[in-house]
């Protein structure tokens, strides 16, 4: 499994456009509107991250982006349509990894 706090913005947008087929610009914009809104809000309803954070995003490239980030441990999703960021993973917005800002 990967460690959440090991890896860069450019990484993870490079592993989530290799899974999930997509290019990794559409990735880095789909994490870094996620990921800001998640590490500011750390508890939210899908249809608040919809309106606030993935606004013009696609709808379904949103899910399935959350699906994988399930899976690696950044978020659960709990209870339909909550999604919870794990308290102890922020997500990266930059090339500097989150254990090296601790």
């Amino acid at each position: 499994m990967v460690n959440p706090t090991q890896l860069t913005l450019s990484q993870l947008a490079q592993l989530l456009s290799s899974e999930l087929k997509i290019n990794q610009e559409d990735a880095v914009k789909v994490l870094s509107s996620i990921g800001q809104y998640l590490n500011r809000y750390w508890s939210v309803g899908l249809i608040r991250l919809m309106e606030d954070a993935a606004k013009g995003l696609n709808p379904d490239l949103v899910q399935r982006v959350l699906k994988v980030l399930e899976r690696l441990g950044f978020i659960e999703i709990v209870n339909p349509g909550i999604i919870n960021r794990r308290r102890d993973v922020k997500f990266p917005v930059s090339e500097t990894k989150i254990s090296d800002l601790a």
